[in-house]
């Protein structure tokens, strides 16, 4: 994940990752209503969401709602699979 940041990053591109940037925010283990606040407000406030395709992500509830929530917003989305991550693919 950290190579696809920094990839982007290196492109122009702001990269927002809510698990890296929002630390104090959202705290994994406390999920609630403030939690997915924190994550509608960013996603609003993003140009663009990519989702990382893996194993836990594909059964993750907390992605398939900002999937969602993000595909509302008539914003692009982009996929990559993990794999092409660790691999440097992208």
């Amino acid at each position: 994940m950290q190579n696809l940041i920094k990839h982007e990053n290196s492109q122009g591109k702001d990269v927002f990752c809510d698990w890296i940037n929002d630390v104090d925010y959202l705290k994994r283990h406390l999920a609630c209503d403030a939690t997915l606040k924190v994550l509608e407000r960013r996603m609003d406030q993003s140009r663009a969401l990519i989702f990382v395709a893996s194993k836990n992500s594909k059964k993750s509830i907390w992605c398939k709602y900002e999937l969602n929530y993000f595909l509302n917003l008539n914003k692009p989305m982009y996929f990559i699979d993990k794999n092409n991550i660790d691999i440097q693919v992208f």
